[in-house]
């Protein structure tokens, strides 16, 4: 049977012969249009640099934008290639004791079967693009790369003797903590920080000047600057931001900021859970050199920096009374009808409910929202409901339940039942909405029949839903005059009938 072509889809081969095995990788880093990783034991750095058709394959993806990141063991024997490799790689780093080595790409494997031998060409190579097999591999160069030191680090223990001693340590002497920050910030290449508005005012009050020295490194050239995310919901802390923004801080403003404040820089990190209101100096902070907390803290901050705002946009909104739609999806039953209770409360002129049954209805109703819905009448609220349910059966709940004792008139209408859904809209004052989810109907307690909800603050969604509620309000009025007429017309055929049977 004939072998399957190295690149067809679903295939794991062994390929030997030295020149088959460098072809192999030459094709490798050819193909590959996003990212390489690699992993390789001390022996193979030599080989990448000093191997002409492997380190023009580097240099080949490297001009075509291809993310390169290197992982192997640093040591005094291989420590100029590695220099070298520094130049080429986007990123190096170093990682004790490692055995094996393994490239791969975002669709393919490849696998050199030689251990420590110097200077040789594996006689082997397994190759893989099977999906699984690709992101199972994946999944263990991140965890090994996140374990690693950087290049620059493991260089610096080798020439200078310094050996680097990891730590993570919870620090609750107020002395301590302030020297350490200090040291912190002092001895930073780079400063990512997620603070609440406290982080910032102890920010400002204890460590600004150490701040404005970072700042005039980085204009130099010399520090890679400050860059802060944080909630900006207030004058006084949009007043704090604009000073940082004049300071030269890169800020960004985030709808959900984490319960944790943290600061990150290239050899440590340092989280607290404390809100440190009003500036107040905190009591006790986590600090980590190991790269495990950094590289996951600084994944974080990336990503929490990716969906921010510009500081200067938010503030402009802020300053001109803009007020920014947000769409929520709430999984927790108990948060949606929490919501639907406080957006009740804070109505102030209207409130259009549409429910998905007339089960929905009752539930609801013997829930005890009616209790919100009086004190909602007696603001002056004006309430209307609809409910898909025929009209005899919605005038028998409403008697059953005494809606028609409530001191004010609530307003409610029933609709055809083939407009049944399993989703019930809720607007108030036309600029909030909430969709609720119904689940299951056939539940004695409301809660349990309540699914996911979706609340947004958005004008123009809760107009639309207006919209919607109106067309329906009016198709009732007019169904009602229908109604109406065809009494009409049947009292006035009963009426003549009997007159044409019994004339004067």
């Amino acid at each position: 049977m004939a072998s399957r072509r190295l690149g067809d889809n679903n295939t794991t081969q062994v390929l030997t012969g030295k020149d088959i095995v460098i072809e192999a990788e030459v094709r490798f880093f050819s193909k590959t249009k996003k990212r390489i990783d690699t992993y390789m034991n001390y022996t193979r750095p030599p080989l990448a640099i000093g191997l002409d058709t492997i380190r023009k394959a580097f240099l080949d993806a490297k001009s075509r934008r291809v993310r390169l990141r290197y992982l192997t063991e640093i040591t005094q024997e291989n420590l100029q290639y590695c220099k070298e490799l520094l130049s080429i790689v986007d990123e190096l780093r170093h990682l004790d004791g490692i055995k094996g080595n393994f490239m791969i790409s975002e669709g393919e494997y490849l696998v050199p079967l030689i251990l420590f031998e110097k200077g040789k060409i594996a006689p082997q190579v397994i190759y893989s693009n099977v999906r699984e097999i690709v992101e199972q591999q994946q999944y263990i160069f991140d965890n090994l790369w996140n374990n690693a030191i950087s290049a620059k680090e493991r260089i610096r223990e080798i020439e200078e003797g310094v050996k680097v001693r990891y730590e993570t340590k919870v620090l609750k002497n107020q002395d301590e903590i302030v020297s350490r920050i200090k040291e912190f910030l002092v001895n930073s290449n780079e400063l990512l920080v997620c603070s609440r508005h406290g982080g910032l005012q102890l920010g400002q009050i204890r460590f600004s000047d150490l701040g404005k020295q970072l700042v005039d490194k980085h204009r130099k050239g010399e520090h890679k600057g400050i860059r802060l995310v944080t909630t900006i919901d207030d004058k006084g802390g949009v007043e704090l931001i604009k000073i940082l923004l004049k300071d030269g801080l890169q800020i960004k403003d985030i709808k959900n900021i984490p319960p944790m404040n943290f600061s990150i820089s290239d050899k440590e990190m340092h989280a607290t859970i404390e809100m440190m209101e009003g500036g107040r100096m905190i009591q006790t902070v986590l600090v980590s050199n190991e790269p495990i907390y950094i590289n996951h803290f600084r994944s974080i901050f990336e990503d929490l920096w990716t969906a921010g705002m510009d500081a200067r946009d938010k503030i402009r909104n802020i300053e001109e009374g803009v007020e920014l739609a947000k769409i929520e999806i709430i999984q927790n039953p108990i948060e949606a009808i929490e919501r639907f209770n406080s957006l009740i409360k804070l109505a102030s002129h209207e409130v259009l409910r549409i429910f998905p049954s007339i089960k929905d209805f009752r539930l609801r109703v013997q829930s005890g929202i009616f209790q919100l819905v009086s004190e909602a009448l007696d603001r002056g609220v004006d309430i209307r409901i609809l409910i898909p349910a025929a009209q005899d059966e919605l005038k028998q709940i409403v008697n059953e339940l005494n809606l028609s004792a409530l001191p004010h008139k609530i307003h409610i209408r029933s609709i055809d039942k083939s407009l049944q859904t399993s989703i019930g809209i809720l607007v108030v004052d036309r600029t909030k909405s909430l969709i609720i989810e119904s689940m299951d109907d056939t539940k004695d307690d409301y809660l349990q029949s309540v699914g996911l909800a979706a609340y947004s603050n958005s004008r123009p969604i809760a107009t639309s839903y207006a919209s919607i509620f109106e067309s329906l309000w009016k198709h009732t009025e007019l169904y009602e005059q229908l109604q109406v007429y065809n009494i009409m017309q049947e009292e006035f055929i009963n009426i003549a009938a009997h007159e044409l049977v019994t004339p004067i």
